[in-house]
């Protein structure tokens, strides 16, 4: 018996690869400090991952941050791709990590 494989054109894209959940992202963060912290992302990483990569390299609290992008909260366990509001061409985002009260 011969098998062969199909030819990548010949599908339909994965939901992976339908959702784009691996397109780069340069993420622009600032903090309440003012300062910028560049952080390279996917769209498909969730606002978790996130604020878990701010807490271990930048030591930004993780339970004490909110971040949010054009005004708006960015709530766990959501991730980039979710957000109507992500620019889809050069795609930075600038988000503010701001103090629960």
């Amino acid at each position: 018996m011969k098998l062969s494989l199909a030819k990548t054109e010949d599908r339909a894209p994965s939901y992976d690869e339908e959702s784009n959940i691996f397109q780069p992202l340069a993420l622009q963060i600032v903090t309440p400090e003012g300062t910028t912290i560049t952080m390279q992302v996917t769209t498909g990483d969730t606002i978790s991952i996130i604020k878990k990569r701010l807490e271990v390299e930048h030591s930004i609290a993780y339970k004490e941050t909110v971040l949010t992008l054009n005004d708006k909260v960015m709530i766990e366990p959501l991730s980039l791709n979710d957000f109507a509001d992500l620019p889809a061409v050069d795609p930075v985002i600038v988000c503010k990590v701001l103090d629960k009260p």
